[in-house]
This record gives structure tokens, C-alpha cells and sequence, in this order.
């Protein structure tokens, strides 16, 4: 440890140790209780200072910056110390005490770095920032190595990490990878040469073509079968609405008309409609269940149900008919058979992909939940409102938590109480 100085000059009041054994603590004591707060500031030319002095020590680093953000005097520049902490790999920690502190300065010190800003009212907050900066620094490792393993791509890799400390018992994390793609120039560009590729005969025969026409036909069909159907279901839907209307009347609002394309005009109605036709003949729970899921995957296709029914009934055809073209030489039977197990196939890879995702943001949202309550906690002992609490979590960071969270404002924009909440 170093304690820096910057009045009227930037001084260094105790140097860093040689060695850890040297640590003189009363020292550093000393130094810190001769500090004052009067003249002229020089926050700007101490940083620059202290990151280039904590840039020569090796292992973890930080810089912990005690201010109230003015600068008066310095020769350098704010940005000039957060490119030189940048580039020197060096976080810089900001605590702001007492009132008048420039918060915009702290914040964009901290947050350039990688690290945050704090803020202690009173010297008596400053016992728990401090507290707080120490865990973040105690607890923070960065592991690197160069693997010499030799195995096809995608295969699993077993690890082991064992963490030793002097005088406390070893800790073992245990992980795992896959094998990542590595692309590779050639050498020798002109030695790749290209083949001819020979000109391709028919691949099936007649009767094969006319079996793979029936089937096409056969599922046109039943498409045509499931449209009559919706179209059934709308027109009793819409004579239920007709008479709705002639018991509740009341006045409609203009509804602003979006720009879109001539190719969006054309192809996004078919494609509602056709999702519409095949949410109706969900059933409702089943209806209200992926609705749910599609909000807790975050809202994939807009969260339109429709447009994922859209998807699900397109990969379900697509891969029935490559099923079933890629079996026609085993027989009618087998592509049947084969068309069946694409259909069903497609039917559920969506849901399959709707589940991975779901996994994925929730195991994304646990990871961020302690720092953001790290952060709520910190500015709601600091005064901050919980709403505004909420906000600058919002304002930080952007991942799957800050998402939700920032519904919540947007509710309360909207007339919501956050009592109904």
C-alpha cells in the first residue's frame, strides 16, 4: 500500500514496500491522519500520478480516490489519467464524502476503469465504503493459461483450479469448455485448387418424384383443411364481437399509422393471420403457457405468439419434406414415416430453443442480481429513492436483470402505482 496526497502539489507520502514484510502500517497510519482538506486541488495530476506508481507493482492493483471530485489546478486533463489507467490495466475506485461532491467527475473515473463510484455523506459512512471497496478488491482474480491439449473441436475439457494461501486450507473449483473453432490460413494460398465438379444426373427416379408429389399434395391438403377451419372459428369469433358492439359502444381513438415497406405490407399480414389460425387452435392453457414463456425468455419475436407459431408450423413443413425426400429410396412407407418424425421434429425444436433461452436468462439474471443489490443498497443508504435506486441500476448495466428492472419505471411513467405493483 501507498498513500498519495494532492493539495497545492501532488505529494507521496509513504512509497510502496519492497516486500510485503516491510508493510509498515503505523506508517501509513501516520500519513493518513495528517491529511487535511484546504487550498487548491490537483484530483487530476494525483491520478495520473498514483496510476503510474501502482502500474510498476505487479499482482492485484487498484487506486482508492478519497474526494469531494474538484480540480483546480492540475496540468493534466481528466481523460489524459483515464486513458493512462485504461491502458496500464489500473481500476480506479471513486468515494465521494461529505456535500458539494461533483458526482458526474467520480462517476466517469470509476466507471471508465471498470470499477464504480461510492458515496459516503458523512465521515462516518465511510467505514462501510471502505469495507465495501476492500471485499471488491480481496475478492477479484483474473487466471490465464495456454492450453496444449490437442482434441477435435466441440470436445469437452475437464479442469481443475486449486487456489493455495499461505496459512489457510487450499480451495479446488472445478470447471469445464469445449474446445473452440480455430480458423487457420493456409500457408500456401496457391497450393488450394479447385475441382471441377461434375454435372449432376437425377437423384430419384419417376415414381419416387411422383410419391414425393403426393405427399406435398397431401400436406396442402391439410393445410387447406386447418385454414377452413380458423376461418370457421373467426367468423363465430366475430359475430360474438358483432354483438358486443351493440351493447358497448364507446369512442375510438386515433391510432397512428407506421411507415413499413411495401415488402413488409405484403408479407407480415399472411404471416399474423396464419399465426393467429394456429394460436386458436392452441389450447388455452397451453396458449397462456407460452405466452409466459416468451416473456420469461425475454421477449423473443416481440413477444408475439403468433409469430412463433409462425416459425414452429414453417420448420415443421421444411423439415417433413427433407425427411421425407431424404427416405424415398428406402420406400413410401419409410418417407412417411421419416416425413412424420421431421414434422414432429419441427414441431418442437422452437420449444426446445424457448427452454434453452429461458435457462440461459435466468442463470444470466442470478449472476447480476448481487451486484445490482449491492448497488441498490448502496444508493438507498446514500438517500436515493428506491425508484431512483432502481433507475441507476437500469443506467449501469444492460443484461437480462436490468431488463426487468426497468419495467418497473416505465410502469410508473405509465399512471401505475407501485403499490399495485
Amino acid at each position: 500500500m501507498a498513500v498519495v496526497s494532492f493539495g497545492e502539489q501532488v505529494s507521496l507520502d509513504v512509497p510502496f514496500p519492497k516486500t510485503k514484510k516491510t508493510l509498515d502500517r503505523g506508517a501509513l497510519n501516520k500519513a493518513i491522519d495528517r491529511l487535511g482538506a484546504k487550498g487548491d486541488t490537483r484530483l487530476c495530476d494525483a491520478t495520473y500520478f498514483a496510476v503510474s506508481e501502482v502500474a510498476k507493482m505487479e499482482g492485484s492493483r487498484a487506486v482508492v480516490i478519497l474526494t469531494d471530485g474538484e480540480d483546480t489546478r492540475s496540468a493534466a486533463g481528466l481523460q489524459q489519467a483515464i486513458d493512462l489507467a485504461v491502458e496500464r490495466k489500473v481500476p480506479v475506485y471513486t468515494i465521494g464524502l461529505g456535500t458539494g461532491v461533483i458526482v458526474p467527475v467520480l462517476e466517469k473515473l470509476a466507471a471508465q476503469t471498470g470499477r464504480r463510484y461510492a458515496y459516503a455523506p458523512t465521515p462516518q459512512d465511510l467505514s462501510y465504503v471502505f469495507k465495501l471497496v476492500s471485499q471488491q478488491i480481496r475478492n477479484q482474480y483474473e487466471m490465464y493459461y495456454i492450453s496444449s491439449t490437442d482434441l477435435p473441436v466441440g470436445s469437452p475439457v475437464q479442469g481443475k483450479l486449486v487456489i493455495a494461501a499461505a496459512d489457510q486450507p487450499a480451495l479446488a473449483v472445478e470447471f469445464s469448455y469445449a474446445v473452440p473453432t480455430l480458423v487457420q490460413r493456409p500457408q500456401n494460398p496457391q497450393s488450394c485448387t479447385l475441382r471441377p465438379v461434375e454435372a449432376a444426373t437425377s437423384l430419384l427416379t419417376p415414381e419416387q418424384i411422383e410419391t414425393l408429389a403426393r405427399l406435398a399434395g397431401f400436406l396442402v391438403y391439410s393445410g387447406v383443411l386447418v385454414f377452413f377451419a380458423g376461418v370457421v372459428l373467426k367468423r363465430r369469433r366475430s359475430q360474438t364481437e358483432a354483438r358486443l358492439r351493440n351493447f358497448v359502444r364507446g369512442a375510438t381513438l386515433p391510432v397512428p399509422v407506421e411507415k413499413k415497406s411495401l415488402a413488409r405490407r405484403a408479407v407480415e399480414p399472411a404471416v399474423i393471420f396464419a399465426g393467429r389460425l394456429g394460436t386458436r387452435l392452441l389450447p388455452p392453457r397451453e396458449e397462456a403457457r407460452l405466452r409466459q414463456n416468451l416473456v420469461l425468455a425475454g421477449r423473443p419475436f416481440g413477444g408475439r405468439l403468433e409469430y412463433f407459431m409462425v416459425v414452429r408450423f414453417a420448420l415443421s413443413v421444411l423439415l417433413g419434406l427433407l425427411f421425407s425426400a431424404a427416405f424415398l429410396r428406402s420406400g413410401v412407407l419409410m418417407a412417411m414415416l421419416m416425413g412424420a418424425l421431421g414434422l414432429g421434429i419441427g414441431f418442437l425444436l422452437p420449444q426446445t430453443w424457448l427452454w434453452t433461452r429461458i435457462r440461459s436468462r435466468q442463470h444470466q439474471i442470478l449472476r447480476a442480481l448481487p451486484d445490482a443489490l449491492d448497488l441498490l443498497a448502496i444508493s438507498v443508504e446514500a438517500g436515493v429513492g428506491f425508484d431512483g435506486a432502481v433507475i441507476e441500476v437500469c443506467q449501469k448495466w444492460r443484461n437480462p436483470l436490468t431488463e426487468e428492472f426497468s419495467v418497473a419505471p416505465q410502469e410508473i411513467r405509465m399512471g401505475r402505482t407501485a403499490a399495485r405493483r
